[in-house]
């Protein structure tokens, strides 16, 4: 749909070049060498079609059309067509709210838009290097994001609305991702003339002699431009609703913002909670992953099962799963299955699991208390790195040990503990009171584990 539109605006901009600017095209096209760059021949283009005075009625009329044809057009790609609203958003919008808040958002900024991509081709007109070219579009890209992002926050300051983020808008988790989106319109225009012009002086004429470019430039140029933007679109299309979450990964590494929204697109899949760690960064703790369970509206079941399918496939992932059968949170109490599952995430290299077994034998949650076993998994975790293993062996040494041999082992991982930056073991003496020591044995890098078995 929105290739269609690309092509018949392109045929029709080059219709109305007059013959001098669409041979220039053509000259382009089939590699001659021409002191003018690119640019100067899509802005010959683009005054065809808009005029060659910016400030005119007829600029700012036709500006104006083009913008709510875009937004019209993406709103239907975005809704019917792909469900993408309802699928990535929580505000979907009826049309006529569309058509409404297009005219109110994108008349204005999308104007100065044009001008702006105008005004940028030209002065950079003389630029002849792929990659100075290449700089000249991404700045267009960089300016026109800049223009319409604060053009759709402005509208929402004066209607009292929060302000949606720029992250929100590009991965389109918000249903003003449309107005943000169409903007672009020239700038993507702009970018596929430049590809197609690449392309065909690549292809050292080959293309030239089987596709007439000297006699129809523009309709070389208009399927050009709707075979990229198919190849584009599909790939995009692929991307998103593909099973990888590559989308909402990089959304989440690149917007920390978003990765609420990212969860909330991804709830079903084994993304799920490698996303809901993201929010709730390390360590995560209850009351997040309470909070987190009760906006994208999953049920202990269903967190249940959603760590479940991670851990199937990432036994790192396994933590949280065990944690949930040793309460029996959406699934049934097991401590043994817990003690299992454990010893996936130690052998995994999650050193938290090493450290979680020796917290099961120390209270005798699933298995018989033994603290000699507690401290060879503590032992392992400790000399791999972890710090808080290396805590709770100088813990259980200062409780259970005295004289020489009390103070050495002590003094021995209180100081690796510390030199593994777990502060609290830097002083020089460690209370000896269980009840103020206890919680320090509750603590497997997870907050979720209550004080008690």
């Amino acid at each position: 749909m929105f290739a269609s539109f690309l092509f018949a605006f392109t045929m029709g901009g080059v219709a109305l070049l007059k013959p001098g600017a669409r041979d220039t095209i053509a000259l382009w096209l089939i590699g001659t060498h021409d002191q003018r760059s690119w640019s100067r021949a899509f802005c010959q283009t683009f005054d065809a079609i808009f005029g060659e005075r910016h400030v005119s009625p007829r600029c700012f009329a036709l500006s104006a059309v083009a913008s709510m044809a875009t937004v019209t057009l993406l709103w239907m790609l975005f809704d019917p067509v792909l469900d993408l609203l309802h699928l990535r958003t929580e505000n979907a919008m009826p049309v006529w709210s569309v058509l409404a808040l297009g005219a109110a958002i994108n008349i204005l900024p999308d104007y100065l838009s044009l001008w702006e991509t105008r005004w940028l081709l030209q002065k950079f007109a003389a630029v002849r290097s792929v990659f100075g070219q290449l700089l000249v579009l991404f700045a267009d890209a960089l300016i026109t994001g800049a223009i319409i992002f604060w053009g759709i926050n402005a509208y929402l300051w004066l209607a009292g609305e929060p302000p949606v983020s720029l992250g929100r808008m590009l991965f389109v988790y918000d249903s003003y991702a449309i107005f943000f989106w169409s903007t672009f319109f020239t700038s993507i225009w702009a970018w596929l003339y430049a590809l197609s012009v690449w392309v065909m002086r690549l292809s050292s004429g080959v293309l030239d002699r089987v596709l007439d470019v000297e006699n129809k430039p523009g309709l070389i140029l208009a399927w050009i431009f709707w075979a990229t933007a198919m190849l584009v679109g599909t790939s995009a299309y692929t991307t998103i609703n593909g099973k990888g979450a590559y989308l909402e990964r990089l959304a989440c590494n690149a917007f920390v913002s978003t990765c609420p929204d990212a969860l909330r697109v991804q709830k079903d899949t084994r993304f799920a909670f490698q996303l809901l760690r993201r929010v709730c960064k390390e360590p995560p703790d209850a009351a997040c992953f309470k909070a987190e369970y009760r906006r994208i509206g999953w049920t202990d079941e269903d967190a249940a099962a959603s760590f479940n399918l991670a851990c199937a496939t990432e036994f790192k992932e396994c933590r949280i799963l065990s944690f949930l059968y040793r309460k029996g949170i959406g699934v049934p109490k097991n401590y043994i299955k817990a003690i299992e599952l454990n010893v996936i995430v130690c052998n995994s290299g999650d050193l938290f699991g090493c450290h979680d077994i020796g917290y099961a034998y120390f209270d005798g949650i699933g298995v018989d208390k033994n603290l000699p076993k507690a401290r060879g998994w503590w032992k392992f975790a400790c000399n791999k790195g972890l710090a808080l293993s290396c805590a709770n062996l100088a813990l259980t040494y200062e409780l259970a040990l005295n004289g020489s041999a009390k103070s050495g082992l002590v003094r021995k991982f209180q100081e690796k503990a510390c030199k593994l930056d777990y502060f609290p073991f830097c002083d020089a003496t460690i209370s000896s009171d269980i009840d103020h020591l206890n919680p320090l044995f509750r603590m497997p890098g997870l907050n979720l584990v209550p004080t008690s078995g």
